[in-house]
């Protein structure tokens, strides 16, 4: 949080506008300097949804109490969202869309470029 400022929050804000139905996640960035990315001037090397776990978790200077609590903090933030676009209208996805999309996410990491 030392390096957020409001420029960097409005980019960070646009891109998710920009993604239909992004309502949580991370964006793994590059940038060249801290005040680069003060001015909120990076390259995205990957995007994370709510699925995945943040870095951090994995430290292994981090006691498994603090590791679990952090786990399910986030939990409790997704469950909350959830619980928000619900009371809004928004009808969460069948177990047969959901196995679909499973699917097709199985077929689509074959085309992915191999990482670490």
């Amino acid at each position: 949080m030392r390096l957020n400022t409001p420029d960097l929050e409005q980019k960070v804000e646009a891109i998710a506008n920009s993604m239909n139905g992004f309502h949580f996640g991370r964006l793994n960035v590059r940038f060249s300097s801290e005040d680069a990315l003060r001015r909120g001037e990076f390259q995205i090397i990957e995007i994370n949804g709510a699925r995945s776990e943040a870095i951090e978790f994995w430290d292994p200077t981090l006691s498994l109490r603090a590791a679990y609590r952090g786990v399910f903090a986030k939990q409790k933030t997704l469950f909350a969202l959830a619980a928000e676009m619900r009371a809004a209208g928004h009808i969460p996805i069948g177990i047969a869309p959901l196995f679909r999309a499973w699917l097709r996410q199985l077929r689509l990491i074959r085309h992915y470029p191999p990482s670490n």
